[in-house]
């Protein structure tokens, strides 16, 4: 990402956006609740994909990969 195309420099260095900010114990913070929600929401997926003989690849790609893929923040479809 480019951050001075994106934000302009208006409100804080680039630098800052860029590296500084993730030494903030509330960035930290921020990111360990954010991994956390991820885990469990990758954990509720995983358990309620079908687990039967009969799960082909269209059932495993809507069921699964794409909530997967959704749950990381892919928004992109082919």
């Amino acid at each position: 990402m480019n951050v001075e195309r994106t934000f302009g420099g208006s409100l804080f260095a680039s630098e800052f956006l860029v590296e500084s900010v993730r030494e903030l114990p509330q960035w930290q913070e921020a990111q360990a609740d954010l991994s956390a929600g991820i885990a469990a929401r990758l954990r509720d997926i995983r358990g309620a994909f079908p687990a039967r003989d009969d799960s082909n690849e269209a059932v495993t790609e809507d069921e699964f990969i794409w909530k997967v893929l959704g749950a990381l923040g892919w928004t992109a479809a082919l």
